[in-house]
């Protein structure tokens, strides 16, 4: 594995499987976010599970989508959105120690493509005061989140032509954006990338697997339906297994490619991973929270339906040690290419 945490998540793994299983079923104990156990009330999962529906696969591509899942448009003002971005941000970090992995010295142009709350672009403006820092988005944040001089938003779709110059951005960052672009957005949004990254210069790309690891059986029937949903509406599920090409194809080399494992849940034995588990957790939790309205109103799915498996998705996580997965790839415009 590709970072510190997923090499100490495995040393966890092992010593636990060497033990007697602790597990505990859903009619146990659960933790609350204070820490201090509470009751739980999760139906049983074969209930839980029929409360899921299964949706007929679309047999063309062409389908129309059901408005709200297709068509993700986020509003930054939302405190729900506020709360999961801001969770998504400090869990990342944590976990990778940096806001980014590509080397950057300090001077020059930094793009966030799909900047969203701008908290990553607020942070590295302030790391870095001799960078120009732009976010895109096509809703950024509609009042300043900074007086950061070196920090400024743009309002884009970046699925149309970006109004950025040629050969122009030293340094590109984009996180997350798998969940918001259709598979045929992607050979666009990379040949925009390569377009407007000087000669020599360094992108990083961090994307979550869209489904969890290591899943009991209300994770793996809610990952179920979610790969059909993304297969009915032109989502890639396996963007990490092909992305790597899809760089090189449009010309970029160097690329790197690492995975980080994030435990979800209080299970590990490491302290460190033991507090990133509970974050990640909330982190879960409040994406949930999120995605509510959108498959209660949208999907066919009952309030009470959601709710009650949302719990059991939680306690999973803690009895099946469920740990979420991201990619992050690095790589390079070759310093001999200045076409666009």
């Amino acid at each position: 594995m590709g970072s510190q945490a997923s090499k100490a998540i495995d040393k966890t793994k092992d010593r636990k499987s060497r033990q007697p299983s602790r597990a505990r079923s859903l009619a146990s104990s659960s933790v609350s976010s204070t820490g201090r156990p509470k009751k739980n009330t999760a139906t049983k999962t074969e209930d839980i599970n029929m409360m899921i529906p299964k949706p007929t696969p679309s047999t063309s591509a062409t389908t129309k989508h059901k408005k709200g899942f297709n068509h993700m448009v986020i509003d930054q003002d939302d405190y729900k959105e506020i709360d999961r971005s801001q969770r998504q941000h400090y869990v990342l970090k944590s976990s990778r120690k940096a806001n980014h992995w590509a080397p950057f010295k300090g001077k020059g142009v930094i793009l966030d493509i799909g900047t969203g709350h701008g908290d990553w672009a607020y942070e590295v403006a302030s790391a870095y005061p001799n960078a120009r820092v732009i976010g895109l988005d096509v809703n950024p944040p509609s009042t300043p989140v900074t007086i950061q001089k070196n920090l400024i938003f743009k309002v884009q779709d970046i699925k149309e032509s970006w109004d950025i110059r040629d050969n122009s951005v030293d340094f590109l960052f984009q996180r997350d954006m798998n969940r918001v672009l259709l598979q045929v957005d992607w050979k666009h949004i990379l040949q925009q990338i390569y377009r407007v990254v000087r000669p020599g210069g360094v992108i990083e790309l961090l994307e979550p697997d869209l489904s969890h690891q290591n899943t009991g059986p209300t994770i793996s029937r809610a990952n179920e339906y979610y790969k059909i949903e993304c297969e009915r509406t032109g989502r890639d599920m396996s963007l990490s297994a092909h992305l790597t090409d899809l760089l090189s194809n449009v010309g970029f080399v160097r690329i790197e490619q690492k995975n980080m494992d994030i435990p979800v849940g209080e299970w590990p034995s490491d302290t460190g991973l033991k507090q990133l588990g509970f974050n990640n957790l909330e982190l879960q939790r409040s994406q949930l929270r999120f995605f509510r309205s959108v498959y209660t109103q949208k999907n066919d799915i009952s309030t009470e339906s959601y709710d009650t498996a949302s719990k059991a998705i939680l306690a999973e996580y803690e009895q099946f040690q469920g740990f979420t997965r991201w990619t992050c790839w690095i790589a390079y415009k070759p310093a001999s290419d200045a076409s666009p």
